[in-house]
């Protein structure tokens, strides 16, 4: 059955110690994403896929940030974002979302969760993290994009996000990471007590991301009811792609994140994706932007 996608955009960048994040979604539509849109939905392609437009920050999630309280801000936007996500696949869409930073993802996979729990009673999502960065992280004081499967997982904000069911949505046992390189000690702690499935540069070299992703999707097939990606730009080698908040060199090569993507996205478990942290104001030579539009397009339209 042929996939209907939607580009949402998720312009929230509040919750990184740099907000150029924000801007990401449509710096990209107008600098070459809605021309690939075309191509791949024009007679020939016949690709289905629709741009929704942004879920947008609107004046009281900017007043809580200005008051400080950011974490309220991102509360109050993932609920938003959660409702337009759940909504997409109501419409029967796969949901392709653009951020932001990556704290966006607590209403993205929420949203799946939750689509997954009312139409099949119980919620089993599989997760696929591929980032520098575990983001697991439960300390006070670092930024809340660092959190964002903490809170997923309800180890962190718990009195905060319960009630808007943001959180507690994944199971340890579900989480694969990809290209981790940068892990702080109590995350390393946390994947060693939890025995998280973890990647690392290092099995990818040995191994080739094409056994990896193979390795990974196969198991979340036999374990899971649907799969979700979520894609940190900043993944990528840091050397080379320097348009994010926070590059970290040694990562992805291009081919091996389109890799990633192609092969997640063929999956009949695949239930959508994030793609988040692009900063167009620190791509000073413009390839970062032509990496993410090449991995959305391979998400909703392109096939190796």
């Amino acid at each position: 059955m042929k996939r209907a996608y939607e580009i949402i955009g998720a312009p929230f960048g509040f919750a990184a110690n740099k907000s150029g994040s924000r801007t990401a979604p449509d710096y990209l539509r107008e600098n070459g994403l809605n021309i690939k849109i075309r191509q791949r939905t024009n007679e020939f392609w016949g690709s289905d896929i629709e741009d929704f437009g942004n879920v947008e920050v609107d004046s009281q999630i900017n007043e809580l940030y200005k008051s400080e309280k950011t974490l309220e801000a991102v509360k109050l936007y993932c609920e938003k974002l959660n409702d337009c996500v759940y909504n997409s696949y109501v419409r029967g869409k796969t949901p392709i979302i653009v951020g932001g930073d990556h704290s966006i993802s607590v209403g993205t996979v929420s949203a799946a969760s939750r689509y997954l729990k009312e139409t099949n009673s119980k919620s089993n999502l599989g997760l696929i993290w591929v980032d520098a960065h575990a983001d697991l992280n439960n300390l006070e004081n670092v930024n809340i994009h660092g959190k964002s499967v903490a809170i997923s997982l309800g180890y962190v904000y718990q009195d905060m996000f319960e009630l808007s069911n943001l959180t507690g949505v994944i199971d340890t046992k579900n989480i694969m990471y990809i290209g981790i390189r940068d892990l702080m000690p109590n995350e390393y702690v946390t994947i060693q007590n939890e025995n998280i499935s973890l990647y690392g540069m290092d099995k990818i070299d040995k191994s080739g991301i094409g056994e990896v992703i193979k390795e990974i999707v196969s198991k979340l097939e036999e374990t899971t009811d649907g799969i979700f990606l979520s894609f940190d730009i900043d993944v990528c080698d840091g050397g080379v792609y320097r348009g994010c908040a926070t590059p970290e060199v040694g990562g992805l090569t291009a081919r091996e994140a389109i890799q990633i993507i192609d092969y997640v996205s063929q999956s009949k478990k695949f239930m959508g994706a994030d793609i988040v942290e692009y900063s167009p104001e620190d791509d000073t030579n413009g390839n970062t932007n032509q990496l993410v539009i090449k991995l959305i397009d391979t998400l909703v339209g392109y096939r190796m």
